[in-house]
């Protein structure tokens, strides 16, 4: 069966290891809903990624008139009627958009065609290991 087919979503992070005690990866995600790919991704990708989503995060903080357009994003009862509702997060199918946390100090999450449109994560994305 492939990893796919089980519906397993992995957190890629370097140089951390399973936990002591668990027998297989299968196991872990049962019990946790993630498991962690030691080494999956390379120092100097996930130094990659993390420096050009802390440029993009400073260009979205600087740029007054995207901000203007930005929705946030909550998880609570209204969350799928606002979403449902909002050009902006159905944009985000097709474009990269940032959502901010309710207090406008923090970003939620940025989404969801990082993978489409920027060059350094969709290398990452693209890459043989990761469609395998």
């Amino acid at each position: 069966m492939l990893w796919y087919e089980m519906r397993l979503f992995f957190l890629f992070v370097v140089g951390v290891w399973l936990a002591e005690g668990r027998r297989s990866w299968k196991e872990a995600y049962s019990r946790d809903g993630f498991i962690i790919v030691r080494g999956f991704a390379s120092s100097a990708e996930v130094f990659g990624m993390r420096n050009r989503m802390s440029d993009l995060a400073t260009q979205y903080w600087h740029n007054e008139s995207a901000r203007a357009n930005a929705t946030l994003f909550t998880t609570d009862e209204s969350q799928l009627d606002r979403q449902a509702k909002s050009s902006y997060f159905l944009g985000s199918a097709k474009e990269i958009r940032f959502f901010e946390e309710k207090n406008r100090q923090a970003l939620n999450k940025v989404g969801h065609a990082l993978h489409i449109h920027d060059s350094v994560f969709a290398t990452y994305t693209n890459s043989k290991k990761v469609q395998n």
